[in-house]
Formats: C-alpha cells, structure tokens, sequence
C-alpha cells in the first residue's frame, strides 16, 4: 500500500472519504466514502511506549496473569479524535516487524489490537 504524498498524520476527511497516514510511521487510515457524514480532522496519533508501564502489566497478577504475557513492541498507534464513530468500516494499516518480536514460550505471542465497539470487545487477537 502506498501512501499518497499529500497524506498526514491528521486532515479533514468528509463524505467522499480519504486517507490519512504518515510516510515516517508508516500507519495508515482508509477512511471509505460514506464513513463520515460531516467534515471531520481524524488523525493517527503515535506513542512511544513506556517500557516500564508495561513491564507492571506483565507482572500485576492479573489480565497477564503474572506470567509474562505482555509485551509492548514498537509503537502505539490511536486513532483521533476518540470515540469517533463510524458509518462504515475503515481499513487501518500499521507497520508490524515479524522481526521485532521476542521469543518467549517457544514464540507463541499473539499480537493484540484495542479497539472499542458497541459490544464491549477491547482486546482483540489480530489473526495470522
């Protein structure tokens, strides 16, 4: 996917719909005609993660279960401005390095993706 010379990391996106994303980040928005009934600046903000928030997550005793099943890799990418909705399902883009992953428990880690919905459904296992 390339993305278009023109494109940032925040613009306007109305009816027609668009594409916001950033050549240096590499995360991109495809935002569908008919998405967005108004003019609206959406954005893709990036976070450099805090090493040691999720280091607590790994040990908390709780949704990583003290067992070291949590791990930050690369960036965070958010999605602005939030609780934006939606008519039509957007495509997002974000760079993944294979790469970049650990080894730990043989390489079974799964990649998690948090996403809101009107279900409740935070976290996600991103398939593949």
């Amino acid at each position: 996917f390339v993305i278009p010379q023109a494109s940032t990391t925040r613009q306007v996106v109305g009816g027609e719909g668009g594409v916001v994303g950033s050549p240096v980040t590499g995360a991109v928005i495809v935002v569908a005609a008919g998405a967005l009934g108004a003019n609206t600046v959406v954005g893709v903000a990036v976070q450099t993660p805090d090493v040691s928030a999720a280091a607590a997550l790994r040990n908390d005793g709780g949704v990583g279960g003290g067992r070291g099943t949590w791990f930050v890799v690369g960036k965070i990418f958010q999605i602005t401005p939030h609780r934006l909705r939606f008519a039509t399902p957007i495509t997002v883009i974000i760079p993944f390095d294979e790469g970049n992953q650990p080894t730990y428990l043989g390489n079974s880690e799964k990649v998690m993706l948090r996403a809101s919905d009107e279900r409740g459904l935070d976290w996600r296992v991103v398939p593949g």
